[in-house]
């Protein structure tokens, strides 16, 4: 929650904007407390970042890292339940997804989740 509220702060003056990717990245990690820290905060910084501060670029890797860490991790059921929590969080962001037809790849990660 600490770096979601210092994004807040940040992105709006065009700082700190390399956290999105860094966290992205570490959802791959093989160290899963990186995995699950990181898809977690990339969650908290969807709820608490207006939609509006981010570039698509940005949101496209928050909802690909979300929905990949879903995917690729269904025989470990904490961390899709990180991951669909985060997808939750970040609804606002994604509904440009459904918005746009796209949708399906949201609800195919929920229910193989």
């Amino acid at each position: 929650m600490c770096i979601s509220a210092i994004a807040k702060i940040e992105f709006p003056r065009g700082r700190w904007l390399d956290v999105i990717d860094k966290l992205a990245a570490n959802v791959n990690n093989e160290d899963k407390c990186f995995r699950l820290a990181s898809i977690e905060c990339l969650g908290f910084i969807c709820e608490e970042v207006p939609l509006e501060e981010l570039k698509r670029e940005s949101k496209d890797l928050i909802f690909s890292a979300i929905v990949n860490t879903i995917e690729q991790n269904l025989s470990e059921p904490n961390v899709v339940e990180i991951g669909v929590k985060a997808l939750y969080q970040s609804m606002e962001y994604t509904w440009a997804y459904f918005e746009e037809g796209n949708g399906h790849i949201i609800l195919d990660a929920i229910k193989k989740a």
